[in-house]
């Protein structure tokens, strides 16, 4: 995964387009998705890890993002910042 895909996850959990000729995609625990069964746990187990890492990935993305501010302050709109240049790249 790009660094770039990596942070427009941050913004939105699942690729919500989906390939050419191909279905949307589903979110990890949606029913009958593949990706529980393929690790050999509960979707209940999932859907907790993915929670898991989306706050460890927050935790980090702004501490990265603290150091490139003066202000604490700014933290919050230099990620939303962060957010709509990749949601505009996406598109």
């Amino acid at each position: 995964m790009s660094r770039k895909s990596a942070a427009a996850a941050l913004c939105c959990p699942w690729p919500t387009r989906a390939s050419p000729g191909r279905p949307p995609p589903r979110p990890p625990w949606s029913p009958g998705c593949p990706g529980s069964a393929a690790l050999g746990v509960t979707e209940s187990a999932v859907k907790n890890l993915l929670h898991t890492m989306r706050q460890r990935y927050r935790c980090l993305l702004r501490d990265e993002v603290a150091h490139t501010v003066e202000n604490p302050a700014e933290i919050q709109g230099e990620i939303r910042y962060l957010c709509a240049a990749l949601a505009a790249a996406t598109e």
